[in-house]
């Protein structure tokens, strides 16, 4: 079964980093790996203490129009004690994007569930099933759009109406997200994990215009977005470590593909991926770039300070908007990791930290 299971990890990388096309239609981060049960509810749960709270903010394309993001997750893990090897993970999930002129608002908050199963009996390998459901709201501030109707003799006059049919400048819809994740901790420097996700179960439609009986709007339907995940970390010596990640989103006719690593420099003596439940967390410096796709080139700059994850990574973007300035991204991220006095369990955790 291990080897099984460790082919498996290795076909998923190799078929997420050969897809092609890149952008989405959803929001998306840089630092996908700081952000986890945003991608994937099946990492509800999943860390290697009892519980973390992260924020993320994204800001990008600033010459062109403010388009910023900020997320935020709450997750813990249940029950490790009580169900041995396996345990279950619970948390809560939010999101508010901004877009353009017009300030296209996109707020959402999920509560999360996953459920984690041991394959064997030191816990080192798992199989995980996680669910995502909550609301969603979008808006947008049509008097800071411009219509045709509204240009009178060559100039724009804000006191014409527009001449749509516009309904509401808000609307909301129930969503619903289902995702499986494989985890494998093969030896005591080397772990690795990989899972799928499938968000917009529903395919929710979308529209700010009028519906009446004798003249429907064009009603926009939210593709599902079908999202794939992986990575690991691998340690090249007890100071040194490299972690590997790579993510593949496809909505509808649009894909985006991330891929690339970060070096890692340890300044002290702790395993990073055996450590028991009452070991200190050290500190850490890290190194990385990624890809994605035809759109940007990533660089990253990442700090473990005990229980405190800092992350900060810019886009240089190599996409026909590179001739425009200001159109890179900047992101920052925060994670904080705890432990709680649950049990007096000793047993390792074999679990990635993000």
């Amino acid at each position: 079964m291990i080897k099984t299971i460790t082919r498996l990890f290795i076909c998923f990388v190799v078929l997420t980093l050969v897809a092609e096309q890149a952008t989405a239609q959803d929001i998306h981060f840089s630092q996908f790996y700081a952000a986890p049960t945003l991608h994937n509810p099946a990492m509800t749960g999943y860390t290697d203490g009892n519980g973390r709270a992260m924020v993320i903010y994204r800001n990008q394309y600033s010459a062109l129009a403010p388009y910023s993001t900020v997320g935020a997750a709450f997750d813990m893990s249940l029950l490790g004690c009580q169900m041995k090897r396996d345990h279950i993970g619970i948390g809560v999930v939010a999101y508010n994007d901004r877009s353009g002129v017009g300030q296209f608002n996109t707020l959402s908050g999920l509560l999360s569930l996953a459920y984690h199963k041991g394959l064997d009996s030191d816990g080192r390998y798992l199989i995980s099933l996680g669910a995502q459901a909550g609301y969603t709201q979008k808006s947008v501030d049509f008097t800071r759009l411009l219509f045709e109707s509204q240009i009178v003799n060559f100039e724009f006059d804000p006191t014409v109406m527009n001449g749509e049919q516009i309904y509401n400048n808000s609307f909301y819809y129930f969503d619903f997200v289902g995702g499986g994740l494989l985890s494998a901790a093969i030896s005591d420097q080397v772990s690795l994990y990989g899972g799928g996700s499938y968000h917009h179960i529903q395919q929710p439609s979308e529209t700010f215009l009028v519906s009446t009986a004798t003249s429907d709007p064009e009603i926009l339907i939210l593709p599902s977005r079908i999202t794939l995940n992986g990575g690991g970390q691998f340690g090249l010596s007890d100071v040194i470590s490299i972690s590997p990640s790579a993510l593949f989103q496809k909505q509808g006719t649009s894909t985006e593909i991330v891929y690339g690593a970060a070096l890692g420099f340890r300044f002290d003596q702790n395993n990073r991926y055996r450590r028991s439940r009452y070991d200190e967390k050290g500190t850490a410096l890290y190194l990385g770039a990624w890809n994605r796709w035809n759109d940007a080139l990533i660089f990253y700059l990442g700090v473990d300070l005990s229980d405190l994850s800092i992350g900060f990574s810019y886009d240089v973007t190599i996409s026909p908007l590179a001739s425009q300035q200001g159109t890179g991204g900047i992101e920052v991220s925060l994670t904080y990791g705890f432990k709680t006095s649950e049990c007096n369990k000793q047993d390792p955790l074999y679990c990635p930290r993000f």
